[in-house]
């Protein structure tokens, strides 16, 4: 039985409708792949030893155990099978033939081998629970391997999953050399281009007479809020803005949370009730300071949306309509390998993007203008001609 087992390389994994919960995907980049789990709480799990650096291979649902079991409710006995019964399994009082799942078989760095399983707390004195725990801490023994039971008290204690995922969300992030130098400079002499002088600090003679009169208001409506002796809850907000309702001014909770941070991280300075500049964007910032502009490195990591978005938006409309399987729920793909017969060629994938740029991209409408693409374009060539080669197999 036991090389039997060893020769597994194929996960198990199936939807088991009989248990409740959601399924998640979680990936594991040293694998190559994304770790199918069941429940919030084995993604947990999943995302911790993925993490982990003494962790070579993770598989989840390895192989199923069959047993046999009799006994009540003080001892049982369990003895392990080579495989499914064959004959159909018969229901009995007090003894019966199951099989569990175990959720991951982890593999060390140092060859060793940990059966996992991950149940909740509260459920461990059942003795259900208790006797497939039995099971799979007899198989983990019989193989040589280590079994472990995992909650989410050992989980969810400290601070360690929540960094894990802070930093899962930066694995695979791409950045320039030169943006990299500008985020960790020391000084102005390390940083690429010139940076425009600090502003000066602003007094009240910097503003107009609108200007004066929009920050009196603003003021009146936040000075109850900075007269509290602790920082205000939303019940506060909630009470003050109800008070200016009733003098007939309309200012949501939300506004006046935005003018009390702005107060409070200026130092207590009313003049930071007023955002520098008279043109609106990134909370009154102007946008001649955009880093778009003061350090084009930046745009790539806009560019890579932006195309990210198109190849998005051709999947959506026109690849998911083609017929065939696709495989756009991960739970019908199983273990499915495309390399071992793609569904579209890569010639069919050119030809499916140019029907797209001519028959859908080009007659939508552009997001910034009432005409569609093709309308631009044409407009443009006949503003400014292009400048066609002199024959059609010449590339110059």
């Amino acid at each position: 039985m036991s090389e039997a087992y060893h020769q597994i390389n194929v996960s198990t994994f199936r939807l088991r409708r009989r248990t409740p919960g959601s399924f998640l995907l979680v990936p594991c980049p040293k694998q190559g792949r994304s770790i199918r789990c069941q429940g919030q709480l084995e993604a947990a799990a999943a995302v911790i030893l993925a993490a982990c650096p003494l962790v070579v291979h993770i598989q989840e649902q390895p192989l199923s155990i069959w047993y046999t079991w009799r006994g009540g409710e003080g001892a049982v006995e369990i003895q392990l099978l080579d495989g499914p019964p064959v004959s159909p399994r018969r229901r009995q009082k007090g003894a019966g033939t199951s099989y569990i799942v175990p959720d991951f078989l982890v593999e060390m760095t140092d060859g060793s081998k940990r059966l996992v399983e991950v149940k909740p707390s509260d459920r461990l004195d059942r003795p259900i629970v208790q006797r497939k725990l039995a099971v799979g801490r007899l198989f983990a023994a019989q193989e040589g391997w280590t079994f472990h039971v995992v909650t989410e008290k050992g989980l969810y204690a400290g601070p360690l999953l929540d960094n894990v995922r802070l930093l899962n969300r930066y694995r695979q992030g791409r950045m320039d050399a030169s943006v990299l130098r500008l985020r960790f400079a020391t000084d102005d002499s390390q940083r690429p281009g010139s940076l425009p002088a600090r502003p000066r600090p602003r007094t009240i003679q910097d503003f107009s007479e609108h200007q004066r009169q929009l920050l009196q208001r603003r003021w009146q409506a936040l000075e109850p809020l900075t007269k509290l002796s602790g920082l205000p809850r939303d019940t506060d907000y909630a009470l003050r803005c109800e008070d200016l309702r009733r003098e007939g001014i309309s200012c949501s909770a939300r506004t006046l949370r935005r003018y009390f941070r702005a107060w409070h991280r200026a130092g207590k300075d009313r003049l930071a009730l007023m955002p520098r500049g008279d043109r609106k964007g990134a909370r009154g910032r102007p946008r001649r300071n955009s880093w778009l502009k003061r350090y084009p490195q930046v745009r790539q990591l806009v560019d890579e949306g932006t195309v990210e978005s198109f190849f998005d938006g051709l999947n959506d409309q026109l690849s998911a309509s083609l017929p065939g399987r696709t495989f756009r729920n991960w739970a019908d793909r199983a273990d499915y390998n495309p390399d071992d017969g793609p569904l579209l060629s890569y010639e069919a994938l050119l030809e499916i993007v140019h029907i797209y740029l001519v028959d859908v991209y080009a007659i939508a409408k552009h997001p910034a203008s009432e005409t569609t693409r093709l309308e631009m374009w044409q407009e443009s060539a006949a503003a400014h001609s292009p400048m066609l080669p002199a024959a059609a197999d010449d590339g110059g």
